[in-house]
């Protein structure tokens, strides 16, 4: 038997369910890639400023 012959049918409840987990999920790495670049921006003004305080 092939892969697709042995599918089984998933009930419109777990596809349901799957598809808000997925909204959620891609919301959560969206948020994770803002923190991710705020993080990235706020450690290079720290830096710039170390740098001009020890200068």
């Amino acid at each position: 038997m092939s892969d697709q012959q042995k599918q089984t049918e998933v009930s419109p409840v777990v596809q349901q369910a799957l598809g808000k987990l997925n909204v959620r999920m891609t919301d959560l790495m969206e948020q994770i890639n803002i923190v991710i670049k705020v993080l990235a921006e706020e450690n290079m003004e720290l830096r710039a400023k170390l740098d001009g305080t020890q200068s």
